[in-house]
């Protein structure tokens, strides 16, 4: 198997290093995280990074989520930061991210490249009512509120390269051309998503969705999700991972042990900025 690229590897080195401090702030303060998309998958095929592959993403339910914000300012100490609107009310993603403030890369995937601390996505899961009129009613709504978002920061945000079904990518074309933040107010459109996502008190929920993910409403989990856990090596550390990791992995991968073809590899097109201290210098190296 390829090896990846020298730089590359610092990067996922530098992830890791994040997700270690993550982890042992988790623990510290009993709250429930789980390994996921590519980085469960890393774990089980590669025990370890996918060659090509240059993030982390972990998962925690809503009400562990918001404890992990609140307790942040004292527990995450410099180079790590965890980035939210909480922290930074020009912060643009839907979900908190802890970073690495002294490793620094460029994204070129949206509109207007962006550079950024290297980091971690840290995704909620929110809490549903059992199916029916309820849960098709604040699913729907809380799709318009999360596209309703993203149009309102388009420029800045969203990845023009990845792959989407058709009717988004239909969106992304036409928002492409009409630019709609600059007549939609990001910070009224946030908070008007932040303030849905909240509204359905978690205790009462049936399942467990990912709103702000990828996946999205693609694949619901049982309210216990979080209750039920295995412990997967990932770089030689041990990590919390769902217990039934492989049914998942096979919902949405496929057969998720066989290496997909080169051009189907999902890269995120990053740029190094910055592999230490000091001043920003670009590398041309394109990951």
């Amino acid at each position: 198997m390829k090896q990846p690229d020298e730089k590359l590897r610092k990067l996922q080195l530098a992830e890791f290093e994040i997700l270690k401090k993550f982890k042992e702030i988790c623990e510290k303060h009993h709250l429930k995280y789980m390994i996921m998309g590519g980085t469960l998958l890393g774990a089980v095929r590669h025990q370890g990074f996918i060659p090509w592959d240059d993030d982390i993403d972990v998962a925690m339910p809503r009400p562990d989520y918001e404890e992990l914000i609140r307790i942040a300012p004292n527990e995450i100490e410099y180079p790590f930061f965890l980035h939210s609107r909480e922290s930074d009310s020009e912060y643009l993603f839907m979900y908190a991210r802890m970073e690495n403030t002294s490793v620094k890369v460029q994204a070129s995937y949206q509109a207007n490249p962006q550079i950024w601390n290297a980091w971690i996505d840290i995704f909620p899961y929110e809490c549903m009512p059992k199916m029916g009129v309820r849960f098709l009613t604040r699913k729907y709504h809380l799709l318009f509120r999360r596209y309703s978002y993203l149009l309102s920061c388009f420029d800045d945000m969203v990845n023009l390269r990845r792959d989407r079904p058709w009717y988004e990518m239909l969106i992304v074309k036409a928002a492409a051309m009409i630019h709609p933040n600059r007549f939609m107010n990001k910070n009224k459109q946030y908070k008007k998503l932040q303030n849905s996502l909240r509204a359905y008190p978690f205790e009462e929920g049936r399942f467990l969705v990912c709103v702000l993910g990828p996946f999205m409403f693609k694949y619901i989990q049982r309210k216990d999700f979080f209750e039920r856990t295995s412990i997967l090596f990932f770089e030689g550390e041990q990590f919390t991972a769902p217990e039934n990791y492989e049914m998942w992995l096979h919902s949405v991968y496929g057969d998720y042990m066989i290496l997909p073809s080169e051009e189907k590899r999902n890269k995120h097109h990053l740029i190094i900025a910055e592999l230490h201290k000091g001043n920003i210098r670009n590398e041309s190296q394109t990951l």
